[in-house]
């Protein structure tokens, strides 16, 4: 699913609303998934409030990276934005809850 189609199921979300809405599972098998952030390629990267960052490509889901956090209620990981100029400048950024004191 590109991004495109995406943004445009979203709208139409909210021009649908109460009207028979249809939902469509795109990627399964995610813990607390919260945020998204979509690749230049089509892919998208998707945090889990426990710590992982997944990459969904190709209809392929794989971990990106894994991140220490503190995830009790609603805490752990849950921001990710990609930098302005992704991928020449090759930086994710996630926000993330950590112990106090950590």
């Amino acid at each position: 699913m590109d991004r495109r189609r995406f943004l445009a199921g979203l709208l139409g979300l909210g021009l649908a609303r109460g009207q028979g809405l249809r939902a469509e599972e795109v990627v399964g098998g995610l813990e607390v998934p919260w945020a998204l952030a979509f690749l230049p390629d089509g892919g998208m990267l998707i945090s889990e409030r426990p710590g992982r960052i997944r990459l969904f490509r190709e209809d392929r889901l794989s971990t990106y990276a894994e991140l220490p956090v503190y995830h009790r209620g609603e805490s752990g990981l849950l921001g990710l934005a990609l930098h302005p100029r992704f991928p020449r400048e090759p930086y994710v950024y996630a926000y993330r809850t950590v112990a106090e004191g950590a």
